[in-house]
C-alpha cells in the first residue's frame, strides 16, 4: 500500500461504516455488533478508518496489553500513509501530543506519577469544600430566574472553576479558563487553534508565578515533584488536567441530571433516599457514559481480535458504550440496576492508562448534583426528554443543552463570579503588547 491508496482489498477501509457527523447511541452499537461481531470497521472522517472494539472483554484486553497495543499514534497508518491530513480537526485526538496518556513504558510511569502524587495531596475536605462553594455561587446566578440551562450555566462551569481553585487561583481566573476552554470547541479551526495557544501561554505564566511564589496547589506540587518535569511537561500536564477533566465531567453531571429528571421511577427512588447520588452517577457511567468511545490504541504487530485480523499500524477505538451493552454481560439495564454500586464498567478505562483523575471527576459530579438538587429540589425539564438534542459526535455522549424550570428561589450571597470582575480585553494590537506579557502582568498583579 502506498500513500493514500487503499484499493486492492483492504478489509478495514473497504467495509468501514461512516460514524462522523451523527449521534451514536445503543442502536448504533447493536447494528454494528449484529453486522460485524466484536470488531467493526468504522470511518472517522472521509477516507480515515479504524477498528471499533465492541466487546467488553476485548476492550479490557486491548487496554491492558501494552505489549501489542500502543497509545503512541506516530506509527498509525492513517497518518503515515497520508489519509489523515495535518489540518484535520481530529488531529487533536489522534495527533502527537506530549501528554502522559499518549506515552508508554517508563516515560508514561514518570509522567503519571507526578499527576497521581499531586492529586493525592488534594484532600477530600478541601476538594469537597471548593465544589460546594463554587456550586452555590453558580446556582446563585440563576436560582431567582426560575429557569436555567443546567449544562451551559452550571455543569460546564463547575469542573473548570473547581480545577482552577486546585491550581491555587481565585475564581476570576476560572472565568478566563472557561472562555478559553469554550473557544477550543469552536467549529472554526483557526479560532480553536488560537485559543489552544493562549491556554498554553496561560499555563506558562502560571508556572512562572508558582515557581516564584509556590503554594498548596497542583502546579506547585508538580514543580517540586522529584520526577523533575521540564517547563513544557509542566504546561502539558496542567493542560491535560484541565481539558481532560472538564467536558467529560460536565456531561457526566448533565447526563445524570437528565436520567433523574426524565425517569420518574429513578427520581422517586432518589427522593425517598433509596438511591444516593453516587449510585445514580454510577448507573449513568454504565448506561450513558460521557466518553462512549476512547481514542485510541495502535497495533504494534499483526494480531487477531475474535475472528478479525488487525494489521500492524492500524488503529483501534475502544467502544466503552458498546462494551457496556455486550450480551456477555447480560442486559445492560439489569446489570446496572441490580447493583448501582457495581463499578465493573469501563468508563474510567482499565490497565496502566486508567484515568488518574477519577476521584476528582467523581466528586465534582456527585457533589455538584447533590448541591443543585438540595438547593432546587422541585425542577422539571422544559421540553420532553426525547426532544433534547444530543451532540453529533462519536467521542462524546452529551447534550447541547439541558433546559429546566423551577420555582424561583433566593441567592445565598451576592455572586463573586460576576462578569464585571473579569479583566478588560486589550484594545491595542497583539503586536503592540503580546498576549503573554499582558496575561503574565495581570496574573502577577492578582497574586500579590
Amino acid at each position: 500500500m502506498t500513500n493514500s491508496d487503499v484499493s486492492g482489498g483492504c478489509p478495514l477501509h473497504d467495509n468501514a461504516v461512516p460514524l462522523y457527523g451523527q449521534v451514536v447511541d445503543r442502536r448504533t452499537w447493536a447494528e454494528l455488533r449484529a453486522r460485524y461481531g466484536t470488531l467493526a470497521p468504522v470511518e472517522l472522517e472521509p477516507g480515515v478508518a479504524a477498528w471499533l472494539v465492541l466487546g467488553y472483554h476485548e476492550c479490557v484486553e486491548v487496554m491492558r496489553d501494552t505489549t501489542i497495543f500502543s497509545r503512541d499514534s506516530r506509527g498509525w497508518r492513517e497518518i503515515t500513509e497520508g489519509r489523515m491530513k495535518p489540518d484535520s480537526p481530529l488531529m487533536s485526538l489522534f495527533g502527537e501530543r506530549p501528554w502522559l496518556l499518549r506515552r508508554e513504558g517508563l516515560e508514561h510511569q514518570r509522567l503519571r506519577s507526578t499527576i497521581v502524587d499531586a492529586l493525592a495531596r488534594l484532600t477530600d475536605q478541601r476538594l469537597q469544600s471548593d465544589i460546594r462553594v463554587v456550586a452555590d455561587q453558580l446556582i446563585d446566578r440563576f436560582v431567582a430566574d426560575g429557569q436555567a440551562d443546567l449544562l451551559n450555566q452550571y455543569a460546564r462551569w463547575l469542573p473548570i472553576l473547581v480545577v482552577n481553585r486546585a491550581f491555587g487561583m481565585d475564581d476570576r481566573h476560572g472565568h478566563l479558563l472557561m472562555e478559553l476552554s469554550r473557544t477550543l470547541l469552536d467549529a472554526d479551526p483557526a479560532v480553536a487553534e488560537q485559543a489552544q495557544a493562549q491556554l498554553l501561554e496561560y499555563f506558562v505564566a502560571l508556572i512562572a508565578i508558582k515557581r516564584e511564589r509556590p503554594g498548596p496547589d497542583l502546579p506547585s506540587w508538580l514543580l517540586e515533584h522529584p520526577a523533575g518535569l521540564t517547563d513544557d511537561e509542566l504546561v502539558q500536564q496542567l493542560a491535560q488536567l484541565l481539558l481532560g477533566n472538564s467536558e467529560p465531567t460536565a456531561h457526566l453531571l448533565s447526563n445524570t441530571l437528565l436520567a433523574l429528571l426524565a425517569d420518574r421511577t429513578f427520581w422517586n427512588r432518589y427522593a425517598r433516599s433509596e438511591l444516593q447520588v453516587e449510585e445514580a452517577v454510577n448507573r449513568v457511567l454504565w448506561q450513558d457514559p460521557p466518553l462512549p468511545v476512547l481514542a485510541a490504541r495502535y497495533a504494534r504487530t499483526d494480531t487477531r481480535i475474535g475472528d478479525t485480523t488487525v494489521r500492524a499500524g492500524e488503529g483501534l477505538l475502544l467502544g466503552l458504550g458498546a462494551a457496556h451493552t455486550d450480551p456477555v454481560l447480560g442486559d445492560a439495564v439489569e446489570v446496572a440496576e441490580s447493583s448501582y454500586a457495581n463499578r465493573a464498567h469501563l468508563a474510567w478505562g482499565a490497565g496502566p492508562h486508567r484515568c488518574p483523575a477519577e476521584r476528582l471527576a467523581r466528586q465534582i459530579a456527585q457533589i455538584g448534583i447533590g448541591q443543585l438538587l438540595q438547593r432546587i429540589p422541585a425542577m422539571r425539564l422544559t421540553v420532553p426528554a426525547d426532544e433534547l438534542t444530543w451532540l453529533p459526535v462519536m467521542f462524546l455522549r452529551g447534550l447541547a443543552e439541558l433546559p429546566v424550570e423551577f420555582p424561583p428561589g433566593e441567592p445565598l450571597r451576592p455572586s463573586v463570579l460576576a462578569a464585571e470582575t473579569l479583566p478588560a480585553p486589550a484594545t491595542e494590537p497583539a503586536s503592540a503588547r503580546p498576549w503573554f506579557a499582558r496575561l503574565a502582568s495581570w496574573l502577577g498583579a492578582r497574586q500579590k
